[in-house]
């Protein structure tokens, strides 16, 4: 799974988390649930633990810490979702910790986007990265630019398709 956050840098809204996008291993299937606003940062994070309770037991993948420290984060602004995300978080691998730990990649950084391509990984949008995404997500608020929102729904999905990917290529699995 991966987040996509604003930062402080809209005037209309405040720092949330946007999307949180899903690839399912056993599926080939990406699942996005997109805020329309900071007002629905809260949903979006019922319907995600929903989803992820669905799946059991399952892991929850992610790259960096960065995923589990906003997940505690969302546990102290949304109290009532508090046991959940508790759950959420203890079902949580950090890939890049587990990889560090035991592979050598011929890239210069632990990164998303320097150690996918190593394993022949390519994103299929160039232009859209996460500053980008931003501010095509703040397009499609103000101006309803359709357009604009797709292009960071596949910059998500891709980032959760990378995963899996390099996932896939170290531990020789399907």
């Amino acid at each position: 799974f991966d987040f996509e956050n604003t930062d402080d840098l809209s005037n209309s809204q405040p720092p949330h988390i946007y999307l949180i996008g899903v690839w399912e291993k056993e599926t080939g299937k990406y699942t996005a649930f997109l805020a329309k606003g900071a007002q629905d940062e809260e949903k979006i994070f019922r319907d995600f633990l929903a989803f992820a309770e669905e799946g059991g037991d399952c892991a929850l993948y992610h790259w960096t810490e960065c995923e589990v420290h906003a997940l505690h984060q969302m546990a102290q602004k949304y109290p009532q979702l508090r046991e959940k995300i508790k759950e959420a978080i203890r079902r949580c691998v950090d890939i890049k910790a587990e990889i560090q730990k035991a592979f050598y990649i011929p890239s210069p950084s632990f990164s998303l986007k320097a150690a996918a391509p190593a394993f022949g990984f390519a994103w299929r949008q160039s232009e859209c990265g996460a500053m980008d995404s931003m501010v095509y997500y703040w397009n499609w608020l103000e101006n309803g630019e359709e357009e604009a929102i797709k292009k960071v729904l596949t910059y998500n999905e891709d980032d959760c398709v990378a995963m899996y990917h390099v996932d896939k290529a170290v531990s020789g699995g399907p």
